[in-house]
């Protein structure tokens, strides 16, 4: 199977990218036109102030890992290990993200449980979570900041189970 110059990492047998696109029905053209399409991406975000590179990473581990099976505390230690890995100015734009997400999810899920919903168990349970949520997210920085070549995804399995079940 020809690779057209691909920038990017595609498991050989399904051809599948890192991204999510099936690449086993596209034509030489196709790929050619996907290829030029990435490496204008990549060329753009190298280009980009630093904090808008760590944005774009943070938010496309968060997406890659959005409906993946896992637990939600290990999703959260992962994204923020891999923004923190870009250095200190890293690790304060995850953990501003990690904190601007909370306040959104809080301020999201508040109206719904005073309208009745039975979704989050109270509101000292919505906060609950989003504490939980941001001590992952603490772990994940720490761990990044302090480990940037390591493997963030095997970094925190020591901290969560990423199978876990509630």
């Amino acid at each position: 199977m020809v690779n057209c110059c691909t920038h990017y990492k595609i498991d050989e047998d399904t051809q599948i990218d890192e991204f999510g696109v099936d690449q086993s029905k596209f034509s030489l053209r196709d790929k050619l036109e996907y290829n030029f399409m990435r490496a204008k991406e990549k060329e753009r975000r190298k280009s980009s102030p630093w904090y808008r590179r760590t944005y774009d990473k943070v938010y496309d581990e968060a997406k890659k890992l959005h409906d993946e099976p896992l637990y939600d505390k290990y999703k959260h230690s992962v994204v923020s290990c891999v923004g923190a890995q870009d250095g200190l100015y890293g690790a304060a734009v995850t953990g501003a993200m990690g904190v601007a997400k909370e306040m959104a999810d809080i301020v999201r899920k508040f109206p719904e449980q005073w309208r009745g919903s039975k979704n989050y168990g109270g509101y000292l349970s919505i906060l609950k979570d989003s504490a939980e949520d941001l001590l992952a997210d603490a772990r994940g920085i720490y761990s990044g900041y302090s480990n940037p070549d390591d493997d963030c995804y095997d970094m925190m399995k020591s901290f969560y189970n990423p199978r876990k079940r509630f």
